[in-house]
């Protein structure tokens, strides 16, 4: 017969976790007016959104170090290999922000068939989970040339990879929309609108380095790639 079913795993090394938590607090309030009385009447709304945003993530940064193949009866030579022992390091962070989002909309009929319509507002837009896991991953690595039974090193290079932020910001964005409604017919309307909209913040990929020591003390920079704002 068939084994019993049993849920996935995600293996038993703690290194492998990624635990995020995220809690969001907010408030709004909206004004509604109607001007009737001018020779082209205005309505709309006056909207004020607060937000405040706390995140928490818990994951590791992790360390391999390099190693030489050396053939049976060979030897190695070349550029020394610095040693670094391999380790796995819990990192824990806590992220708070706070975010106030104006709008306004706006509404004025010129007349029966046409009207035009304004709005103005900030947003934002928080990074996906994928791109704020606390987790890191570094690398000790060699390129050899091996003639015989002679092993060369020719290079040591250090290089990492963060695979997110946990204190990335929201994408931030100032948009306003304009827009003409042309309604001709009784089952025809002819609509133009334009947009700004004004980005900060935004979410890319940089690099930057991240000083470890050998076992002698000398420390050596690793190239790490991350999201940033």
């Amino acid at each position: 017969g068939c084994a019993a079913w049993s849920p996935a795993t995600f293996g038993t090394d703690p290194a492998g976790t990624n635990d995020q938590d995220e809690h969001t607090e907010g408030a709004y309030g909206q004004l509604r007016f109607s001007m009737d009385d001018l020779k082209y009447p205005i309505e709309g709304n006056l909207g004020l959104r607060y937000v405040h945003t706390d995140a928490v993530a818990n994951g590791y940064t992790v360390f391999t170090p390099a190693t030489v193949s050396v053939p049976a009866g060979g030897s190695v030579g070349g550029v020394a290999v610095p040693t670094m022992p391999a380790f796995s390091k819990a990192q824990d962070y806590q992220h708070s922000y706070d975010n106030v989002l104006p709008s306004l909309n706006l509404k004025m009929n010129a007349s029966d068939k046409l009207q035009f319509r304004a709005a103005f507002a900030s947003a934002i837009s928080r990074p996906d989970f994928s791109d704020m896991q606390a987790y890191t991953t570094l690398s000790q690595n060699v390129t050899t040339q091996t003639t015989g039974n002679q092993t060369n090193v020719t290079a040591v290079t250090y290089t990492g990879t963060a695979n997110g932020n946990p204190l990335l910001k929201p994408v931030k964005s100032n948009q306003v929309d304009l827009t003409a409604e042309w309604y001709f017919a009784p089952t025809g309307s002819f609509t133009a609108a334009v947009f700004d909209k004004q980005l900060r913040d935004i979410v890319v990929k940089q690099t930057s380095a991240v000083a470890l020591p050998d076992t002698d003390g000398n420390l050596h920079d690793f190239t790490v790639t991350s999201p940033v704002n």
